[in-house]
């Protein structure tokens, strides 16, 4: 059973290598290769290749030696001027059953078709895991890439190596490491995918949407092919029940029970996980009551107005939940409100507005967190703020997401999960008690670290995008101006940069991303919202998307393509 074991994960490994560079390469590991000695955790053996590649099976070719290196005298070097495909592979035995991650540092000219660190578990229940290296974007600096979702089971074999695809660029990858997690209650969660909430109106208004290879597809089925695991549906009460001041409005039956409702079970369907937003809005925000709930309110006391929106806040969460239930369809996170910092159905659940409307606003969450588990106990609640890691370059630290979640404290406040915003166009901080600056990738970790030691809460990237064509609501790329353009390549180089970014916070305690949004494209009847006349407003997204003007898959979905944690069926 073993010998059966050893050569079929040889053959699914060879195939997955396959798949990325489109030919046949050779298993990267046989099944009578010699093993190594029992492992040392936190080291793989020559992870240094201070002993040439001694420990390595390579396959391709192209692979050598190289000097600088992160550590000791040369790195492994990855890449020819013409075209290429290799990857370099050490299998370990006498592994202690559980989950690990695995990590290297590496300097990368970028722009290959395929470049990723892998691990694969050898028996039946394993998974395939990989992470794409990103851009060096620094001269002479190593990026640390981390794989995450690593599963080791009970016979201690594990795969690990790197492989690469491109023609003329090349890779250095150095110091090797594979440790064990400090959480081994759970699998990392590895969960990435963006917003498709006005995926039926694009549909509607007669949106295509085509694959790299041109192929007409279904929206939900590319970004699931292309590694897009997880989906973010934005669920809102009554659009079209609101106009703003100048006349503006949401489109009526898009974005409500119904359309989110049918959204869900496409995602599910799917296999997709399901990251939920409760918007408590008929428009844009939370800036005001949803009218069938401010109906309610006339003529009640300001603590009877508070009791009212609980117990509304509270039925609409579950009856949803429960529609969800009965179809068998389970949210794996559920937000109450969006980007909340200033609270949620103002101006009674205002953040800051008073002590009662403070209190208000606990009141208002914690009849959110009530709701989502007395119908799936298992789903994790997040609150999710815009804050874009701005904590960081504050005095003492006391920024908008500290100041938030130390009153949630305060007022006692049940959540799972803290959620934020980061988008570098609106990651800079501007006031007078921060020191001004644009913050970068580097920042969201340090703030991710920050959050968790204080609160002992795992992190969510709510929302995150990057332009690949003319500026539209991102009017500039913040601290990667100059560094990734704007440009498809640019797009695809940043969320590579992100995604590895999310991983490498420490202990895995950033769980995943979600994009928004990149199903949003460029489509007559489409835009942000419509005028008082029904015409649409300007798709302000439009150039952030993951599809073209055309709607053709862009390069972006590479970077969820080389991210993949692929399970593979037992016999």
């Amino acid at each position: 059973m073993k010998k059966k074991n050893q050569i079929r994960i040889a053959l699914f490994l060879s195939l997955c290598l396959a798949l990325a560079f489109g030919c046949g390469q050779r298993q990267p590991f046989a099944a009578d290769e010699p093993e190594t000695e029992p492992f040392a955790n936190g080291a793989a053996e020559n992870g240094g290749f201070e002993n040439g590649l001694t420990g390595w099976t390579v396959e391709g070719g192209a692979a050598a030696l190289s000097a600088p290196a992160f550590a000791g005298e040369s790195a492994l070097q990855l890449g020819a001027e013409g075209d290429y495909a290799v990857s370099v592979t050490q299998r370990i035995r006498n592994l202690e059953p559980g989950y690990y991650f695995l990590q290297a540092r590496t300097q990368s000219e970028g722009d290959q078709e395929a470049c990723y660190l892998f691990a694969a578990s050898e028996t039946e229940g394993g998974f395939l895991c990989k992470t794409a290296v990103p851009r060096t974007i620094r001269e002479g600096e190593w990026t640390l890439v981390t794989v995450r979702g690593i599963l080791v089971n009970e016979d201690g074999c594990l795969a690990i190596g790197a492989a690469a695809k491109g023609s003329g660029q090349l890779v250095r990858i150095d110091d090797f490491t594979l440790c064990r997690e400090a959480d081994q209650s759970r699998q990392y969660p590895n969960l990435f995918g963006g917003a498709v909430s006005w995926l039926d109106w694009e549909e509607d208004m007669g949106a295509l949407y085509f694959d790299e290879t041109g192929r007409q597809r279904d929206a939900l089925e590319i970004l699931k092919e292309s590694g897009c695991n997880a989906v973010r549906l934005e669920l809102y009460n009554h659009p079209g029940a609101y106009r703003d001041a100048d006349g503006n409005y949401l489109p009526a039956g898009y974005k409500d029970a119904d359309a989110i409702f049918a959204l869900a079970q496409r995602a599910d369907a799917l296999g997709m996980e399901i990251f939920l937003s409760f918007m408590y809005a008929d428009y844009w925000g939370n800036d005001d009551v949803p009218a069938d709930w401010l109906a309610a309110l006339d003529g009640l006391s300001d603590a009877e107005k508070t009791d009212c929106l609980c117990a509304a806040l509270y039925d609409y969460t579950a009856s949803f939940l429960e529609r969800l239930k009965d179809a068998g369809v389970q949210p794996r996170y559920v937000s109450i409100g969006n980007e909340i910092d200033a609270g949620i159905l103002l101006p009674y659940g205002s953040s800051y507005e008073s002590e009662a409307s403070a209190a208000a606003l606990a009141t208002f969450l914690n009849s959110g967190y009530s709701a989502v588990k007395d119908v799936f106990p298992d789903s994790q609640v997040v609150l999710h703020l815009g804050t874009n890691c701005d904590d960081l370059h504050w005095e003492s630290n006391s920024g908008a997401g500290v100041w938030f979640f130390d009153l949630m404290q305060r007022y006692g406040v049940q959540y799972d999960m803290i959620g934020t915003s980061y988008y570098p166009s609106w990651a800079q901080t501007d006031r007078a008690e921060a020191k001004k600056r644009a913050l970068d990738l580097h920042d969201l970790a340090d703030w991710c670290e920050m959050m968790t030691d204080r609160y002992d809460k795992d992190v969510l990237i709510c929302e995150s995008g990057y332009n690949w064509g003319t500026p539209g609501q991102l009017a500039n790329n913040g601290a990667y101006a100059g560094i990734y353009p704007s440009s498809p390549e640019g797009q695809r180089d940043y969320v590579t940069d992100l995604i590895n970014t999310v991983k490498s916070v420490k202990d895995g305690r950033c769980v995943g991303c979600f994009y928004w949004d990149p199903v949003l494209v460029r489509q007559p009847g489409v835009g942000w919202a419509l005028y008082g006349d029904g015409q649409a407003r300007e798709n302000v997204v439009e150039t952030t998307t993951f599809f073209d003007y055309d709607h053709k898959a862009l390069p972006v979905l590479h970077a969820y393509r080389d991210n993949a944690v692929t399970a593979y069926a037992s016999d």
